[in-house]
């Protein structure tokens, strides 16, 4: 056959305009290094169009072929061992072992696998539920790439002797074609709209959470492990282009290994992640494993100490040292002897929201075929596992409720000419059938304290859902009008002639502070805080004051602890209690927060379901049909 060839197309700083050429072929994929805030990365790398796509089935092999059959590959039911076999027939082609070796990609397998994917390498139990529809595993056989070059400043279309001479000359035209500015601009003015149907709510809550903190810390004084990573999901419902979200993330919060990929068309991975899980180049391998994390500072001096904090911690040290040491282990079960080494310890490295813990760990291989096993043998990445990984994994699959899907798994290519490398799948959103999930955990040990470890959970994924939910929520839009809102000269209101007319309402009462003959006797209620926005309506003509109640609230006002207002509980994620009750508003009656003019708050009233709610009260300006989320 043939040897590899390259067509020089103009260099792009990024190659999501290159992305937008081809999204229309099957399982795009876009490797993006976000080179311009990270200058130590090199490379992105843009694929389309695969030949074969590996991926799970139920009876028979987990392979698809698009073409003919390029080899005769053995009948097992495991992707992973399927994969092995393939890479060794691909790198034993003479164009392969002549491919250049300073290219990181030049044809070969790029895909997703999901943290269940260490199902084929462990016997481990499955009795999570399984809601995400996402394939396990899915993993592309591609015959070119776009590769950018950001050191060199090139950008090159790489074509393997399997690419049909006819698809070279269409993707040159489309490549062609994106390069020219006028339609380049149109492309990123007139993204695809994008929405929220709803703000992101987790699959357990703070107690449920502190349960399975105290499960784990149990396990380890018991000895059956020492460190386990416990994660929380949460989720929301959206419509629209994910690619247009994952435009405004990369902006946000950019990280050296992102990554776009569609999977079908209500299918894709928007991954941020700032965590290298394995390299091999020319032999050496590398793994980066983050294990130690704090929030930036708000000023300079804090950004500073909170910095000086991480790195001289002991707990997040411990962790990380843990970690190294697992990953010694795994990366010595296939590297050559005696080659193991850990050039840097406990290095700062520093991101959008947080600071992080890195250690480098280091090995070698000698063989090209040999990139993929190892990969194999080291996954997942115990740094999202916990230690020892086995009896974490099975910690896991005990105390989280759902299925990780792509969360803590990895995104990798492993290239005809040897090169690979990956990340691990941490501050990931998978987009299902309109569902949007992301996720956060954190390595719990002995000395870890739950509130803690909680909040580190909301830090690291804040960013991701704080910026999708500004941005492409309503009542996000609204935001910024709040504090002019209140800080607006009030309307001759009285708030005691407030209270007094809601105290009137019959459908109000319930919102009361209850009798204490209510409760059980020994009763132990722990509140919560909640919100509702009481609309009032000042009738022009002659100043009568009106409290609105919604044809909602009249439907569950026989239901205990229900109010008659539009409201709900206040979650961490919210920017202020004001912001909980208009969201709440929006998402119960589909009434617009700019049909409110703020006024003020009324003091806390406990119900008997556990929440305490503050009342904010607001003045409906103008009068609008409801509208749907």
């Amino acid at each position: 056959m043939s040897e590899i060839k390259k067509v020089n197309l103009p260099y792009q700083a990024s190659l999501l305009s290159f992305f937008s050429a081809v999204r229309d072929l099957p399982y795009p994929a876009l490797l993006d290094s976000n080179h311009q805030h990270f200058p130590d990365t090199n490379f992105d790398i843009l694929v389309a169009n695969p030949l074969a796509r590996i991926h799970p089935v139920a009876n028979g092999q987990p392979i698809s072929w698009y073409t003919k059959p390029f080899y005769s590959l053995s009948a097992t039911h495991n992707p992973m061992a399927l994969m092995n076999e393939l890479m060794s027939l691909i790198c034993q082609e003479a164009w392969a072992k002549s491919a250049p070796k300073d290219l990181p990609f030049v044809g070969g397998l790029l895909g997703y696998y999901g943290y269940e994917s260490g199902h084929f390498v462990e016997q481990l139990p499955d009795t999570v539920e399984h809601d995400v529809q996402l394939e396990t595993l899915s993993v592309g056989l591609y015959s070119w790439a776009v590769i950018t070059c950001h050191k060199k400043k090139t950008t090159q279309l790489i074509t393997s002797p399997w690419c049909p001479s006819e698809d070279v000359a269409d993707l040159i035209n489309r490549f062609t074609s994106a390069c020219d500015d006028v339609l380049v601009k149109h492309d990123l003015n007139e993204a695809r709209p994008f929405r929220l149907q709803a703000p992101f709510s987790s699959n357990m809550t703070e107690a449920e959470y502190a349960q399975k903190f105290c499960k784990v810390q149990d396990y380890i004084q018991s000895g059956d492990c020492y460190q386990v990573n416990l994660a929380q999901r949460f989720s929301t419902r959206y419509q629209g282009d994910t690619f247009t979200a994952y435009h405004r993330l990369r902006e946000a919060c950019p990280t050296p290994f992102s990554a776009y990929m569609e999977i079908s068309a209500t299918q894709s991975i928007l991954s941020h992640s700032p965590e290298r899980f394995l390299l091999c180049d020319q032999g050496r391998v590398e793994s980066k494993p983050i294990k130690g994390t704090v929030a930036r500072g708000a000023t300079a001096e804090e950004d500073k100490a909170n910095a000086d904090w991480l790195q001289t911690s002991e707990k997040d040290r411990a962790e990380n040292l843990m970690i190294v040491d697992l990953l010694r282990n795994d990366l010595g079960r296939t590297c050559l002897t005696g080659s193991i080494k850990v050039p840097k310890l406990f290095a700062l490295e520093s991101y959008a929201n947080v600071h992080h813990l890195v250690s480098t760990v280091e090995g070698r291989i000698d063989q090209a075929d040999q990139a993929i096993r190892v990969f194999h043998q080291s996954f997942p990445g115990g740094s999202i596992t916990g230690a020892p990984k086995i009896r974490a994994m099975e910690i896991i699959d005990e105390l989280e409720p759902h299925v990780r899907s792509a969360y803590c798994g990895s995104i990798v290519y492993f290239s005809a000419n040897g090169q690979m490398d990956s990340s691990i799948t941490i501050r990931t959103l998978v987009a299902d059938h309109g569902n949007l999930h992301c996720w956060a955990g954190g390595g719990l040990v002995a000395d870890s304290k739950c509130q803690q470890e909680y909040q580190e959970t909301f830090t690291k994924v804040g960013k991701l859902t704080h910026t999708l939910e500004q941005d492409f929520f309503e009542i996000g839009r609204i935001m910024s009008d709040i504090e002019q809102f209140l800080s607006a000269p009030p309307i001759d209101l009285n708030l005691d002639d407030i209270r007094a007319a809601l105290d009137n309402e019959p459908y109000a009462q319930q919102i009361h502070n209850p009798d204490e003959e209510m409760f059980p006797s020994g009763y132990d209620l722990k509140y919560r805080s909640a919100a509702v926005l009481i609309p009032i309506w000042k009738e022009p003509e002659n100043g009568e004051l009106y409290v609105l109640l919604t044809q909602r609230a009249l439907h569950m006002r026989n239901h205990p602890g229900q109010i008659a207002f539009p409201g709900g509980k206040h979650d961490p994620n919210d920017a202020s209690i004001q912001y909980t009750a208009l969201r709440e508003t929006l998402e119960e009656v589909g009434l617009s927060p700019d049909c409110f003019d703020l006024l003020g708050e009324l003091g806390e009233y406990c119900t008997i379901s556990g929440y305490c709610i503050k009342p904010i009260v607001a003045e409906m300006t103008r009068r609008s049909e409801p509208q749907s989320l």
